[in-house]
């Protein structure tokens, strides 16, 4: 059924007060990757789990007292469909560069050993538990995500290696 579309949109509306229900919203909104159609009106990909996504969304603005429609959608123009292909893209895309350059400040800072090991650690955790969030929003292929993957092993490895050493001098 889903795989038919190219896009799904929620319809939405949330009472003024208490504003924590609009804001809540649109932090999940935000949150899964979604973007702005119209005000009120959000695309994702169509895909099984945006779908599922969006219909928790929908329950949960029901149960705030506001109202929520889930469409499927397709654009007249393919041209359209593929500038907002592009603009998902684009989202992701800044999210991974900034990864990126974590990723090579953290081993940087192996290397240089110029930074406490806590600290790298909690770094690292950082990094990991952006990764996650961002690739939940990645619905398009991404350059930068196997750069990022890239980083990321080699930081894994540096570990592996500073591990060895350690083991070397006990």
């Amino acid at each position: 059924m889903i795989k038919n579309y190219k896009w799904l949109a929620i319809s939405y509306t949330v009472p003024r007060t208490p504003s924590k229900s609009r804001v809540y919203v649109w932090r999940k909104l935000k949150e899964m990757g979604s973007e702005p159609l119209n005000q009120g009106i959000s695309l994702l990909p169509a895909n099984d789990d945006n779908y599922e996504k969006f219909k928790n969304l929908k329950n949960k603005i029901l149960s705030l007292k506001g109202d929520a429609k889930i469409l499927f959608l397709e654009f007249e123009d393919e041209k359209e469909s593929h500038r907002m292909k592009e603009i998902f893209k684009n989202n992701t895309k800044e999210e991974y560069k900034s990864l990126i350059t974590e990723c090579k400040k953290i081993l940087s800072g192996m290397k240089n050993k110029s930074r406490q090991s806590s600290e790298i650690n909690k770094k690292i955790k950082e990094v990991n538990r952006s990764y996650k969030k961002v690739k939940e929003k990645q619905f398009f292929p991404e350059e930068l995500s196997k750069e990022l993957e890239n980083e990321i092993n080699e930081i894994k490895d540096s570990m592996k290696d500073i591990q060895n050493d350690l083991k070397n001098l006990f």
